[in-house]
């Protein structure tokens, strides 16, 4: 399957065209939400996107607006439900990738033919130290260390 295919709208069928181009990433996390009859499935990259604001701007939103209508409609549901500041539409398994690997969630819903994509950035914080590998003998004595996972 190619990463530039358009999303089909049928939500088996994209989420199925997103695993194909994620197959070797073992970090990318899809995980399904059935709120008032409708699934979606919400992706994005552990360690690049926080979790946290992924429950508290999609996920709780999303089940918190079963049933009233809202979710049927994927502008409404960006416009009132999403509480992220920075969304966007993405149209294909290739620019879905580009976001997920930007920090961002990407969440596929039925029948729309497009992904929403939402701000959620945990970027890991290098901290400046000493370092405790090498030794220097000229030049500054600080090196960078960052954890992979925290």
């Amino acid at each position: 399957m190619a990463a530039d295919a358009p999303f089909s709208g049928c939500h088996t069928l994209d989420v199925r065209l997103l695993r194909a181009v994620m197959a070797d990433c073992d970090d990318v996390i899809f995980r399904p939400v059935s709120a008032g009859g409708f699934l979606m499935t919400v992706v994005f990259a552990d360690g690049l996107a926080d979790t946290a604001a992924i429950e508290e701007r999609i996920i709780q939103p999303l089940q918190d607006a079963a049933g009233d209508g809202r979710l049927s409609d994927p502008d409404r549901f960006r416009a009132e439900i999403c509480s992220a500041a920075e969304t966007g539409w993405v149209h294909s398994a290739g620019e879905a990738a580009q976001a997920i690997f930007s920090g961002r969630a990407v969440v596929i819903m039925a029948d729309s033919g497009q992904a929403l994509s939402v701000a959620t950035p945990d970027f890991p914080q290098r901290e400046i130290g000493e370092s405790k590998i090498e030794g220097l003998t000229r030049g500054p004595q600080d090196a960078f260390n960052e954890s992979i996972t925290d």
